[in-house]
């Protein structure tokens, strides 16, 4: 069974010949190409092919492209900072005082919104180099939790 069959099959409540493997493994994907973290966040180019080569290195079913988790609090205003070039980004402010402030955002465009496109573009880029050899999972997201403590505070 090829990797995306057996995904397929997993997805439609089918038996695969196993379970299908796609871990989310960003910081082991980022070290093991050697790249900074500042890079695999913020260039498309380098997320697609550290994901790739990572996946491929281990043989796993599938890649997964992603950056972070304040992806989303940056795509709706939130300024973030990248400590140092080889540190995850971090959230600086709250962009809400309160629930009644939610109204005020807005959806954010996934093709303009923050680092959105820079996930878009490198999962593009992994389609486009393995083909069907690979299942692509993207995600661009937070937990609502964690998405709600970043712009409201954890209080």
């Amino acid at each position: 069974m090829r990797t995306v069959e057996r995904y397929q099959s997993a997805i439609l409540g089918g038996t695969p010949d196993r379970v299908p493997v796609a871990p989310s493994v960003l910081t082991r994907a980022i070290r093991r190409a050697g790249v900074r973290q500042y890079d695999f966040h913020t260039n498309p180019e380098v997320l697609a092919q550290a994901a790739i080569a990572h996946c491929e290195a281990y043989d796993f079913d599938g890649l997964y492209i992603s950056s972070d988790n304040v992806i989303l609090y940056e795509a709706l205003g939130g300024r973030i900072i990248f400590p140092d070039d080889d540190s995850y980004p971090f959230w600086t402010d709250l962009l809400l005082a309160d629930a009644a402030g939610l109204a005020a955002l807005s959806v954010p465009d996934p093709l303009t919104s923050g680092r959105m496109p820079v996930v878009l573009e490198a999962s593009r880029l992994a389609a486009e180099r393995v083909g069907d050899r690979r299942f692509i999972i993207s995600n661009i997201d937070s937990g609502p939790f964690q998405l709600a403590s970043t712009l409201m505070g954890m209080d």
